[in-house]
């Protein structure tokens, strides 16, 4: 197995989630971007609302089992989501109505300036990026047909447009539905601002204990979550609408960086993902 979307093929480069928890209680890093949704717990094309929040951790030295090597660190960063208030019942997401169907496309940039505040709604996006991702992400949805309704794959090319600004691949692709949803672990990825089992991580590559270049380079990188709220079935033509694409861009506040660290060039270039789960 191999963690999904990543660039390594080595069976056992994913930290169960388990070993990783605990390293974001204190993380070295944090960001939130506040965004403007749909309310997916009535039926599609539901309602815009307010209140969504994508929220960045980024933990340093965090150990590999030792099932890998002793010794083994990464830096690891976390994307987790809040839902608004409204959506939320006893601590956990409301039912989604089972017309939808959301797609969270990941993408991770260097290209950046990271000496400048983020700007969370990404408007650092020239015009033509921003109309080319509605089209590809949004506007195209289902074109692969019901085995794969999302508008991109991951590790797809980023669009030409955009890659100026994005780079080249997109990192990975989640979706979850309303059964998923029934699930406990999926839902607190979600819906819950804690890291969980579920949460989408990326990490640095393996590198020691005390890097600081591993450090520089997870906490300046932007990340960028686009979700497509969209319908699970086609709906009724009188109902039928292009679906919502919300973007949400997050980095920290820019750290200068240090000397370099002997080790880290290559760390810093083959990083790895970690989606909902490791695959088998």
């Amino acid at each position: 197995m191999a963690c999904p979307g990543s660039t390594t093929t080595t069976s056992n480069t994913c930290p169960t989630r388990a070993d990783v928890q605990p390293a974001f209680e204190e993380p070295a890093h944090t960001d939130t971007a506040t965004y403007t949704g749909v309310d997916w717990t009535k039926p599609f094309p539901g309602e815009s609302i307010d209140g969504f929040q994508a929220h960045l951790r980024i933990a340093n030295d965090v150990p590999f089992p030792e099932s890998v090597e002793h010794g083994v660190f990464t830096e690891l960063a976390a994307i987790t989501y809040s839902l608004p208030e409204s959506m939320m019942k006893d601590g956990l997401p409301k039912a989604m109505d089972p017309s939808w169907y959301i797609c969270q496309h990941y993408m991770v940039t260097t290209k950046v300036n990271p000496t400048k505040p983020v700007d969370h709604d990404c408007g650092f996006l020239p015009d033509e990026c921003h109309t080319d991702l509605e089209a590809s992400l949004a506007e195209d949805w289902g074109i692969h047909g019901l085995e794969g309704l999302c508008g991109r794959f991951a590790l797809g090319y980023v669009l030409l447009s955009c890659q100026d600004y994005l780079g080249w691949i997109t990192q990975d692709v989640a979706a979850y539905r309303s059964d998923l949803l029934e699930d406990a672990d999926v839902a607190r990825a979600v819906a819950l601002e804690e890291v969980s089992q579920g949460s989408w991580m990326l990490g640095t590559g393996y590198v020691d204990a005390g890097n600081v270049t591993a450090y520089y380079a997870a906490s300046n990188r932007t990340y960028i979550a686009g979700t497509v709220f969209s319908y699970r079935f086609s709906p009724e033509e009188e109902t039928r609408q292009t679906p919502k694409l919300s973007l949400a861009c997050l980095r920290p506040e820019w750290v200068e960086p240090p000397q370099p660290t002997a080790t880290a060039e290559a760390a810093s270039a083959t990083p790895f993902v970690m989606g909902s789960s490791c695959g088998s």
